[in-house]
């Protein structure tokens, strides 16, 4: 079992015996767990725990963040009109609060949603307000956001805006040690570099950031569909990257 999951269990089982209010919370843990490992079922099922437990003991913040949880699983599995549903549902709570409580991370889904649609005006709106609250109260989510918003510049053709936001991203990332940033950072600048025919570089830099990914056990489908485009590029342009096929396959739920 993963390191990281052992412990969410050992937790789990120390609060079931001498601090059961704080059950919500573990199981909500386990599910982000799941949900990073792109295990979306099981991590739908810690979720709806932790909503239960939640309710139980008093914790309505947690009980929300529970189900925008459950909203980023269902547009995550392509399910957009159940997760714009939940995010609707949701919504008044999440922006009556401080961004600290909740509202930067409604904030956050509702970019990634948009993002989703194809409407990247309105992923750039909201990643912006998630990320000016961020970089204030929580300035390692800041990062996500960053590279968030560097996939929506690359999405829209500014492409110079894009290498700027994750060159940012990658350096910010270095001090603190978080190699899933810096590793994504490194992919989507591959993904600018294949853009404009500089294949090579694109190779070292998908094969350097997607290592990094590998090594911290770390999925996510926007690496795979960035993946996919560098192959398809390379291989139009004639320099078929295997490098980008393997790290499609890896990053693709189930691979």
């Amino acid at each position: 079992m993963d390191r990281t999951l052992q412990t969410a269990w050992e937790a789990a089982e120390y609060c079931i015996q001498h601090r059961p209010q704080d059950l919500a919370r573990i199981w909500s843990d386990i599910g982000g767990w799941l949900y990073q490992r792109m295990d979306f079922d099981a991590s739908k099922r810690a979720f709806q725990v932790a909503m239960v437990l939640a309710w139980q003991n008093d914790k309505p913040s947690l009980a929300r963040l529970s189900k925008l949880w459950m909203a980023a699983i269902a547009r995550a599995r392509g399910d957009l009109q159940r997760a714009g549903a939940l995010m609707d549902e949701t919504r008044q709570a999440f922006m009556a609060l401080p961004p600290w409580q909740g509202r930067m991370e409604w904030e956050a889904e509702a970019g990634e949603l948009a993002r989703a649609r194809g409407d990247w005006e309105e992923a750039e709106r909201w990643y912006a307000a998630s990320y000016k609250g961020s970089c204030v109260f929580r300035p390692a989510e800041a990062l996500s956001t960053l590279l968030n918003l560097a996939l929506v510049a690359r999405a829209m053709g500014n492409l110079t805006l894009a290498r700027n936001r994750a060159e940012r991203a990658r350096a910010d990332a270095r001090p603190g040690g978080m190699r899933w940033v810096t590793g994504s950072a490194e992919v989507i600048l591959a993904a600018c570099a294949a853009d404009e025919g500089r294949f090579d570089e694109a190779e070292v830099l998908l094969q350097d950031g997607a290592g990094r990914l590998r090594r911290f056990g770390f999925r996510a489908p926007e690496i795979a569909d960035l993946a996919r485009e560098i192959e398809e590029k390379s291989r139009n342009a004639g320099k078929p990257s295997a490098v980008a096929r393997a790290v499609a396959s890896w990053h693709s739920e189930g691979g």
